[in-house]
């Protein structure tokens, strides 16, 4: 299916750009200019200085007959709360902050609006994954799709913050339902030679979204509606573009629409030019056994049935450790990173991350998952353990050092985060595949809305505080993948029994190795005794 796949991939691959694009957006449409701000009556140094006040916090001091910036001796100001702000800005342009006045007190809410659409994709990805198990990927896709753009149109016209806030939720749980259908989609349909270069290649979407919008402000489009009506054009290009991609086989075959599947298999293969053996009795006789099961399966799994399975249980819930603890690194890092004003600097921190996918396709290919993983993860760990260690013991003046570190650790995290993927994907069944990549991935966005809390209030306590957060989750995803199940080298399982059958094996197979071990270490012994 490699002409098929080829049509899939520029969509799937804008699907992550949307993705990349959205999960920057709260981030950079907060603009500078509260750190740019012309405050006429507005003097927060002085307040701080005079009344111990946080700085955070701005009053209006009025003094009588004397500059503002020089309060008399033994007299005390009066303060009041500041209501109208003066802003660095060009005529016509609103940012987020200018809009609302997100500013001193105020400014926490910046970070509310963004935890508010981490959370969007947390509560509906499960159930997302559930309907696109039942009913299928593409018909979730096209409505995901629709869904997005018209939330991202209601967010350009979105007059108070509560509407902007709400409309952001349901634009974040779109494009993240996106994001792993599709991922879903072109992994079912993609022969297994090329599931690793596909699932590694579309994460550049990812970084063009992200790098678009962060070229954008450091070009000085601050302008809250002109990064919106941006990023909600990948989405449209894939809303009326996916109408030209066929339903997953995999699937088809799965749920016992075999009808279905002949036909979609017939057309993909006068695309690629081969013939398709669908009528094989091996294929007819495979699914026929299963049916019963399948259906049954099909009909009554449900977010908390899954739970149910003692094996999908402990695999669920040890990847949602993993991606609790690469998430909430990742953003935590991405963050912490300082942010260029330069376009050509923006540019130039995209290049190690380019780097880190042909080396996740590399290491994809070449070694298990668990592996792959490991490496990237344990190499993440040891950068940011000497970056805490520097902080700890002086503050790096050196900022390009600072920069380089947290760069090279985003891009061993990029790696991690294709080889998380690929694992996810080849981890469950079928029929669960999407269920269950949208539960562990909720877990991911928790901790995506925990690091960026954190990531505000960490610093207050000490500076060396951040690295050392982010090599404690790091540790420990390094221990919940130790207990994970190898997954390159076994046949993708399509329903729960044989996920059953797998383990069994696997168990066998680790007794005989165990059992043949036992009796070297005898014969080893008896042929020292003699």
């Amino acid at each position: 299916m490699g002409d098929t796949v080829n049509l899939r991939e520029p969509f799937v691959g804008r699907t992550a750009m949307s993705l990349g694009f959205d999960w920057f957006f709260v981030l950079f449409c907060a603009g500078r200019c509260p750190r740019r701000l012309q405050q006429p009556a507005c003097h927060r140094t002085l307040l701080a200085k005079v009344i111990g006040s946080r700085n955070h916090v701005c009053r209006s001091l009025l003094y009588s007959q004397l500059p503002p910036l020089q309060p008399p001796s033994g007299s005390e100001p009066q303060a009041s709360p500041c209501h109208e702000w003066d802003y660095d800005l060009p005529p016509g342009v609103q940012t987020m902050a200018s809009r609302w006045n997100l500013v001193c007190e105020r400014a926490w809410q910046v970070t509310l609006v963004q935890v508010h659409h981490i959370v969007g994709g947390l509560v509906m990805l499960p159930f997302a994954g559930q309907l696109s198990d039942k009913v299928g990927r593409r018909s979730i896709i096209n409505c995901c799709a629709l869904l997005a753009m018209c939330a991202g149109v209601a967010v350009v016209y979105a007059d108070s913050l509560v509407f902007f806030a709400v409309f952001r939720m349901f634009v974040g749980a779109s494009t993240s339902a996106l994001r792993v259908n599709t991922l879903v989609l072109l992994f079912e349909a993609s022969a297994p030679p090329y599931r690793d270069r596909y699932c590694s290649l579309v994460q550049l979407g990812l970084l063009l979204g992200s790098t678009l919008v962060t070229a954008l402000e450091a070009g000085g489009v601050l302008d809250i509606a002109v990064i919106a009506i941006v990023g909600i054009m990948p989405t449209s290009l894939l809303a009326f573009s996916f109408y030209w991609t066929e339903e997953s086989p995999m699937w088809l075959l799965a749920t016992w629409n075999l009808d279905t599947a002949k036909t979609v298999l017939l057309r993909v293969s006068q695309i690629n030019g081969v013939t398709a053996s669908v009528d094989a009795p091996a294929v007819e006789r495979e699914y026929r056994l299963k049916r019963v099961e399948e259906q049954r399966a099909l009909h009554r799994t449900s977010v908390l049935d899954m739970l149910t399975s003692q094996i999908l249980r402990e695999r669920v819930g040890r990847m949602m450790c993993v991606w609790f603890c690469l998430f909430f690194s990742m953003h935590f890092l991405w963050q912490q990173t300082p942010r260029h004003t330069d376009v050509w600097l923006v540019l130039a921190a995209v290049v190690p991350r380019v780097t880190a996918l042909p080396a996740a396709h590399g290491l994809l290919e070449r070694f298990s998952r668990k592996a792959a993983l490991g490496v990237c993860v344990a190499l993440s760990c040891c950068l940011m353990f000497a970056l805490a260690l520097v902080t700890l013991l002086a503050s790096p003046r050196n900022k390009l050092l600072v920069t380089l570190s947290y760069e090279l650790a985003l891009a061993s995290l990029g790696i991690a985060y294709s080889a998380v993927i690929t694992h996810s994907l080849e981890l469950f069944p079928t029929m669960l595949r999407t269920m269950a990549v949208c539960s562990v991935l909720s877990c991911g966005r928790l901790g995506a809305a925990l690091s960026t809390v954190m990531a505000v209030s960490a610093p207050r306590f000490h500076r060396g505080l951040p690295p050392f957060l982010v090599v404690l989750s790091l540790v420990i995803a390094q221990a919940a993948l130790a207990n994970l199940p190898e997954t390159k080298y076994s046949k993708l399982p399509h329903t729960e029994y044989d996920l059953e059958a797998n383990a069994i094996k696997d168990a066998v197979i680790d007794i005989m190795q165990c059992s043949e071990s036992v009796m070297r270490r005898s014969d080893v012994t008896i042929t020292e005794a003699k």
